[in-house]
């Protein structure tokens, strides 16, 4: 079996041990475009990548046709938290940290936040693109 992956991008510890008894083989390559190429053209059967960023990826680079032919297992491979940082000398940072969190609990009540991330994973956030040009793949080959 083999899968797609980043340049020197660790999928977290049980991943990366699974990867180095051989059961598996992962080819990197330096873009997700790159990867998704691969998918789509069956090079690879699976590519690990963040489900926001990756549908974001898709969104921006591939025809509608091409997204529909790729899924995503329900179940995350890894979990990666992501923070808000203030600077500690700056005065307001207290008052900042506790108004965005009280705001963040509002969307995470009132169903806004999970909403933003439906609609981001369907694409609604993205700049329309031509779909008359090539994919970076199609381009650069001759």
């Amino acid at each position: 079996m083999t899968l797609g992956g980043g340049l020197e991008y660790s999928y977290g510890a049980k991943f990366d041990a699974f990867l180095s008894t051989g059961q598996v083989r992962m080819e990197r390559v330096s873009s997700d475009m790159q990867n998704f190429e691969k998918l789509l053209r069956e090079r690879i059967v699976l590519y690990p990548q963040e489900i926001n960023v990756g549908y974001a990826a898709l969104h921006s680079h591939f025809t509608p046709a091409d997204i529909a032919k790729i899924t995503h297992h329900p179940k995350p491979l890894l979990n990666n938290l992501s923070y808000l940082i203030f600077p500690k000398q700056l005065e307001a940072s207290q008052a900042l940290r506790e108004r965005f969190n009280r705001c963040l609990q509002q969307y995470r009540d009132s169903g806004r936040y999970e909403q933003y991330f439906r609609d981001l994973q369907a694409g609604n956030y993205q700049l329309a693109s031509d779909p008359a040009l090539p994919h970076e793949a199609d381009a650069a080959e001759p």
